[in-house]
């Protein structure tokens, strides 16, 4: 696995668990906490399909 694999990985992690406490600390309802939880949901999701794009390639390239 490239490193590159694992830094998608991370910032998906990263990402998810910081739109997490976002959504867990937002208080009354605030749209920029709403708007901000949900950008960094989607980029985890993006960042979490490059990893597994990456992931499936670097698995090809081993096994020819």
């Amino acid at each position: 696995m490239k490193s590159n694999s694992i830094i998608w990985l991370l910032l998906a992690l990263i990402f998810g668990f910081y739109s997490v406490y976002i959504f867990s600390t937002i208080r009354n309802d605030s749209p920029w906490g709403i708007v901000s939880g949900v950008a960094l949901v989607v980029g985890s999701l993006v960042s979490l399909g490059k990893f597994v794009r990456d992931a499936k390639a670097s698995k090809v390239d081993r096994n020819g």
